[in-house]
């Protein structure tokens, strides 16, 4: 399911490997594209690549999705 590679995004994130990070968030937003936890871990891979633009590109993306997320506050 998208959750369980989001989850993996995030592991795989704060183990250091962005590539992997990336592809599996990929692979959670095809599943479900509005995954609010695949969504946030998209923004804090490319945070952690200091890719602010992108960054900011995804919370707009995310707040339009869910105006309530916590991980926007």
């Amino acid at each position: 399911t998208a959750s369980v590679w989001a989850a993996r995004a995030a592991l795989e994130n704060k183990l250091g490997d962005k590539k992997a990070a990336k592809q599996s968030v990929v692979r959670a937003l095809a599943i479900e594209p509005n995954n609010n936890f695949a969504l946030t871990e998209k923004i804090n891979i490319a945070l952690s690549e200091n890719d602010f633009t992108g960054a900011l590109a995804d919370a707009k993306n995310l707040s339009k999705i869910n105006p309530e997320s916590v991980n926007l506050k």
